[in-house]
Formats: C-alpha cells, structure tokens, sequence
C-alpha cells in the first residue's frame, strides 16, 4: 500500500506533461514556418513583381513553355506574338520568366517597387 502511494507524488505535474507535448509541437511549426512558408512567400512576391513590370517588346516565356514577344498589355491580358507574326491573348499570370532583362535592370526595378511601396505606406499613415 505504500507503494502506491510513493508512486502517485512521483507523477509529473499537469505542466510537465503540456510542456512534453507541446514544445516539440511547437518547435516543428517554427520550422516549418521558417524553411517552407516563409520562403514561398519571398517567392511569390518575386513573381508578382516580375508579372507586373511586364512592358512592350519584353521577351517572355509563358508557364506552357511558349516563347513569344509582348506586343501590347491591357490590364492583365497580353498580346504575345510567337512564330512568324501569330498572335496570342494570355493572362499576365501565365507569364513564366522575361528573358531580356538584365540583372541589373532587374535590380533597379526591385529597388524602384520597394520605394514606391515605401512611398505609399507613408501616405497611409
């Protein structure tokens, strides 16, 4: 009987066991976070970026694989030509890469969205 006993005061407490449970659980989310979610975010903004400073003349390749100049933007459609003067309406969206911007136009560009979104966060405050 006392046994029994000795073994109940040895139990841990209910704090123990959360914190057993719940730290790896914890630990796993923030890595997670760290090497999956938060890298698809930075990428997806890239994108978006990349898609919005499409302009005329650009050299493209869409997410089909088709290679094709960008003849005129409205909005979120573009008219590409591909092959012997063809013609395609696409969404901007399904554009996959510019192939003729240089590193260093590319940089500047980002450096001009970041200072336009800079500009704009300012106004909203």
């Amino acid at each position: 009987m006392f046994l029994f006993l000795e073994d109940a005061t040895n139990q841990p407490s209910l704090f123990q066991t959360l914190m057993t449970l719940l730290l790896p659980m914890a630990i796993i989310l923030a890595v997670f976070y760290f090497f999956v979610i938060r890298p698809e975010k930075n990428r997806q903004k890239q994108v978006a970026a990349m898609q919005s400073s499409i302009k005329k003349k650009d050299k493209i390749i869409t997410i089909g694989g088709i290679y094709g100049i960008v003849d005129d933007v409205k909005d979120d459609v573009l008219t590409i030509m591909v092959a012997s003067g063809a013609r395609m309406k696409i969404e901007r969206s399904a554009v996959k890469t510019i192939l003729n911007r240089t590193v260093e136009e590319s940089a500047q560009e980002d450096s001009k969205n970041k200072e336009t979104e800079e500009e704009t966060k300012e106004t909203n405050e």
